[in-house]
């Protein structure tokens, strides 16, 4: 009998996600959705930090610098929990994103994802690799066998690459709102302890 494929443990790095969508806001310059991701990142969709949750956002955004380093950090840490799973294991957890597809594309896209069994942290590393020394034989650093090789290696991952980058854009897409709303309510509610109170209307008869 065959021995049947275990489900991955996504939550090692889906608990960082909001991490990583601070750190793609930063990057967007947009300081105010990415304290709200990491405000969302503190809660229970992310670290669930409980009552320590409010110290760790005081103290991310006690300074711009401080939410550049959470971001970042909280970022990186998502891409190096995620980076020991393979397409293959995240077929699953991109399933969201191919939903509503045409069927024939949506298992192609699958298909693609489970035909690449090395983590993704490794696929990175040779693509990065391939791409120095194609670029060193440009200056006439590396021999035409060495170039033809890493050409060889970046053509075999070009496709899983541009599709993971995809997915990722989108499955952060995906988390957008929940952050919107936190800074919505954040903005407004600064709004409006500035202004008088309204005093409740009395029930008429």
């Amino acid at each position: 009998m065959a021995e049947q494929e275990q489900t991955p443990d996504y939550s090692t790095f889906e608990k960082y996600q909001y991490g990583a969508l601070a750190a793609r806001f930063l990057n967007e310059k947009d300081m105010t959705n990415t304290q709200g991701a990491l405000e969302v990142l503190a809660g229970g969709d992310g670290l669930n930090l409980g009552n320590e949750a409010i110290g760790f956002i005081r103290g991310t955004q006690a300074s711009e610098k401080g939410i550049e380093i959470a971001a970042s950090m909280y970022g990186a840490r998502f891409a190096e929990e995620r980076g020991k799973l393979s397409p293959a294991n995240l077929a699953g957890w991109y399933s969201d994103v191919l939903s509503g597809l045409d069927e024939d594309y949506s298992a192609r896209l699958t298909a693609s994802l489970r035909g690449h069994t090395e983590t993704w942290a490794d696929i990175i590393k040779k693509v990065s690799k391939a791409n120095h020394i194609m670029e060193g034989g440009e200056i006439g650093v590396n021999t035409p066998e060495q170039v033809a090789e890493a050409r060889s290696v970046f053509e075999k991952y070009q496709s899983i690459g541009e599709l993971m980058s995809i997915l990722d854009k989108y499955k952060m897409e995906s988390l957008r709102p929940k952050t919107i709303d936190v800074s919505r309510k954040k903005a407004l509610s600064g709004i409006a302890s500035k202004l008088p109170g309204v005093r409740a209307e009395e029930p008429t008869e």
